[in-house]
């Protein structure tokens, strides 16, 4: 099975900051909007549904917008949309059975199926609109929705057997409801009220009981279906006058994606092609080339004579002639993994590499994404499990991605350069003659050379010196597998050892050549009551020199990890009280699992978790701030697999298993003076009803705002390099119009600066 490994990196050069500044406390999603599977015609717009969230297109202004988890749709697995236009509502359905509606702006959750219970799956495969009623097909049977009350108005069970079936399509023709199920086709009479009962629905004659279609609709004199082929078998699509039914001609071996129909043509979709027929059922032409590539179609519809076509690589595809076709897509990753995230330089780097919990390969893709001035570049490389990414000193375009299961990758200016295995350097293969090298944690050092950790070799660490060449350390480590490498503020290196193995700690002295004067040591992890803590996940330094670790029981910190040569030491986990009464204490998320930690400019700790989404804690731990899951936020998911703080606009990317969304935090990283001081939004505008940042400070800055007659307003002390105000007094009113002023001075008052704040009301 042959597999890529992708790779996602985000690249901004120049001042270095990433893109356009959001306000604190907003949200902007980062999902693959290629690959677009449905389309629906709205009232001047077109809305193209990815997996992940939808594409809008307005005819007017020929621009595109997002609609995700951050504009207001409760969930991200999107099964299927569909739009009524007598109602000029947007149905929204999930892979969870969970609905929307979308209503110009306002969304209604209608979560009926997610909550009824059901057996199995309860997936939305497909809806149809007919007079009042949307029809949702699902995994055990069709539901009526009433679209004006916004509630489940019936429920239809059409079977044979009088069990649940999956009903995949429908379509109403000459008085009666045609029903494309996993029993076969069948029908009834449409104004009968008692379709709940399996027994008012018969097969159709003509068609060999248990036949199966995936598609079927009307139009005109026709019914038309596609079947669902047999292995081995090639797609038919058929058209049935309503007592006999047969092939339409097809000279070619592709399935069928969809038929679509705006009450005068017929859209059928396949792989790579649109054939359109008009009512009477003759075929009138095909769409099979774009002029710059040939389609890879999904879905396709026809909104006031214009194709528009849902496309798995080009977003929604236009037709602007019959030769003539515009992409329109939103940029974005091209993929939605985001196993590990990492940022520096004012870029953010993404590897895609998974393993299963036993730390086995899953076999996936390395495509590597380069994100530059609001452009996605995408190429692929033969190897698979791209693990950790880490960028050269000072060379943002020179990254090294570690693979689990073919070595160490080097990718400059968007090109593979240097590929290092078992061939042709120390790095050793697990499976002898064979390229089978696993390597997971890298960490550059001050002098540049990059520490690599290896899995079920002789020699655990492997050092890659600037000029290419090799160290390697006479150290194997005694456990399975050999995860993540940090190297600290005094230059030692903590390894992770999974799946309950503890940590690897090694001081070289600053003489890495020298193994002489080498200091190792394994740590079976406790906590300060004596309990075993050894199934870590994650480690990072905070701004204190403190090192935290990711636990299956919370988070824990090594206070003086320096002393891990000298002595016994324990971490420590930290008890917040009981609000009770009670005098009892508990730990610190201690029925967490924590996947990733992350320190921002103001020394505060995000853990991201296996189940429960994100908490932001302050920098001892002791006090929570916030906490984001997929209830209360735009969090895509409450599976967290990675987080990193992007150190010059404070920015927090989350990797989710379901896709990367980020944060705009109130934290960047303190400068060493006041160089670049500067407040944003400024002026402050009518309409703005979010918190003013005041940035480019140094870390724990005094800010005291007065008005322009020197009446103290406000004070605040900055988080890392960055204080923010949201515009009110002490007695918690808005601030009028006027100008205001922000006193900064440095912790030791040695240094100030002062900004001009001018808010407009």
């Amino acid at each position: 099975m042959k597999k890529h490994l992708y790779i996602v990196i985000f690249f901004s050069f120049g001042c270095g900051v990433l893109h356009s500044q959001g306000p604190v406390g907003s949200w902007e999603d980062h999902l693959p909007y290629h690959s677009i599977k449905k389309l629906a015609a709205g009232n001047n717009e077109i809305f193209g549904a990815s997996d992940y969230a939808i594409a809008v297109f307005n005819k007017d202004f020929h621009e595109l917008r997002k609609l995700s988890r951050v504009q207001g749709l409760t969930e991200s697995e999107i099964s299927t949309i569909e739009y009524s236009p007598l109602t000029n509502r947007l149905l929204v359905a999930y892979k969870s059975g969970n609905l929307d509606i979308y209503d110009g702006g306002r969304i209604i959750n209608i979560p009926d199926i997610l909550n009824k219970y059901v057996a199995g799956r309860k997936e939305i495969n497909r809806i149809r609109m007919h007079g009042n009623f949307a029809y949702l097909m699902t995994s055990f049977g069709i539901v009526l929705l009433d679209i004006e009350e916004a509630e489940i108005y019936d429920t239809w069970n059409p079977s044979i057997s009088g069990e649940s079936t999956e009903v995949f399509d429908l379509a109403f023709f000459n008085d009666k409801v045609y029903a494309a199920s996993s029993e076969g086709l069948l029908y009834a009479d449409s104004d009968n009220p008692a379709l709940t009962y399996f027994g008012n629905w018969d097969p159709v004659p003509g068609f060999s009981q248990g036949s199966k279609f995936s598609n079927i609709i009307s139009l005109g004199d026709f019914i038309y279906l596609s079947n669902i082929p047999d292995t081995g078998e090639r797609d038919s699509l058929i058209r049935y006058d309503g007592s006999s039914g047969y092939p339409l001609s097809q000279e070619f071996n592709m399935p069928v994606k969809s038929l679509e129909s705006d009450g005068e043509k017929l859209l059928v979709s396949y792989d790579s092609r649109i054939d359109i027929y008009d009512n009477a059922g003759n075929i009138e032409r095909t769409v099979n080339n774009y002029g710059w590539a040939e389609p890879s179609c999904n879905n396709a519809i026809l909104s006031e004579g214009t194709i528009y076509i849902a496309d798995n690589n080009a977003g929604i595809v236009i037709e602007n002639s019959e030769s003539n076709y515009t992409s329109m897509v939103i940029p974005g990753p091209y993929f939605n993994s985001s196993y590990n995230i990492y940022s520096k330089y004012g870029n953010i780097y993404v590897t895609g590499g998974l393993v299963d919990n036993s730390w086995n390969n899953t076999w996936t893709g390395f495509v590597s994404l380069v994100f530059n001035n609001r452009k996605w570049w995408s190429g692929t490389y033969n190897s698979w499990d791209a693990m950790r990414i880490r960028p050269f000193p000072n060379m943002p375009g020179k990254i090294a991605v570690s693979t689990w299961g073919t070595g160490l990758v080097i990718i400059e200016d968007q090109q593979v350069t240097e590929h290092f295995s078992y061939s042709n350097s120390p790095l050793e293969t697990i499976i002898p003659g064979e390229n089978y090298s696993r390597i997971c944690g890298l960490a550059f050092d001050i002098n540049n050379r990059l520490w690599i950790t290896q899995t079920g070799v002789q020699n655990s660490i492997k050092v890659l010196k600037p000029d290419y060449s090799w160290l390697v350390l006479p150290y194997t480590i005694n456990a399975p597998t050999i995860g993540d490498i940090i190297i600290t503020g005094s230059n030692k290196k903590w390894i992770v050892l999974p799946r309950g193995h503890g940590l690897f700690v090694l001081d070289d002295n600053n003489t890495p050549e020298n193994f002489g004067d080498d200091i190792t040591r394994k740590i079976t992890v406790k906590d300060q009551d004596g309990k075993l803590l050894n199934n870590i996940y994650c480690l990072t330094e905070d701004l204190d020199g403190n090192i935290w670790i990711g636990t299956d029981q919370g988070p824990a910190v090594f206070y003086n990890p320096d002393l891990v040569f000298s002595q016994d030491i324990n971490c420590y986990r930290i008890k917040l009280p009981r609000n009770d009464g009670s005098g009892l204490a508990d730990y610190l998320l201690g029925t967490e699992t924590i996947n990733t930690i992350a320190v921002d400019g103001g020394n505060r700790k995000w853990f991201g978790t296996n189940n429960s989404g994100v908490f932001l804690l302050e920098d001892d731990a002791r006090e929570l701030l916030a906490s984001f899951n997929a209830e209360n936020s735009p969090l895509l998911s409450n599976t967290i697999t990675s987080i990193s703080v992007e150190s010059e606009t404070g920015e927090v990317w989350i990797g989710t298993d379901l896709g990367i969304i980020t944060f705009r935090g109130d934290a960047t990283e303190g400068k060493g003076g006041f160089k670049k001081v500067y407040a944003y939004p400024n002026p402050v505008t009518p309409d703005f009803n979010g918190s003013v940042s005041i940035t480019g400070l140094m870390r724990d800055t005094n800010v005291k705002i007065s008005d322009i007659s020197g009446n103290l307003v406000y004070e605040t002390r900055s988080n890392g390099g960055q204080a923010s105000w949201d515009l009110t007094s002490y007695n918690g009113a808005r601030v009028a119009s006027g100008v205001y002023i922000a006193l900064c001075s440095s912790p030791d008052g040695a240094e100030s600066t002062a900004v001009k704040i001018l808010v407009i009301r």
